[in-house]
């Protein structure tokens, strides 16, 4: 999943592949699949802008968040409503955040 926000990044062409005309590719989001790190810097608006960006409204049937202990729970919104999701993880999500967060 990183490399396709990664290639999205290359051009505005690569961006509508990858966000828009490839919605198949986004019926699962598991973050799990993504290192450690990036996981645990992961934050409410970071995940919002990926949701919206990506329909996950329509499309996305499985949402795995386990592990991003940096979110709130804010970045879930774009989701409310949705008649697609059937799983979501959340489990270790929300942990303690320091001053520097």
């Amino acid at each position: 999943m990183l490399s396709l926000l990664r290639l999205a990044s290359c051009s505005k062409a690569l961006q509508r592949c990858v966000f828009q005309d490839s919605s198949f590719l986004w019926i699962q989001i598991d973050m799990t699949t993504i290192n450690t790190k990036f996981c645990k810097r992961l934050r409410d608006k970071q995940l919002e802008a990926l949701l919206r960006r990506t329909n996950a409204v329509e499309v996305t049937k499985c949402l795995n968040l386990k592990g991003c202990s940096g979110l709130r729970g804010s970045g879930i919104a774009p989701l409310r409503g949705s008649r697609a999701l059937r799983e979501v993880n959340l489990s270790f999500c929300g942990g303690q955040r320091t001053r520097n967060d």
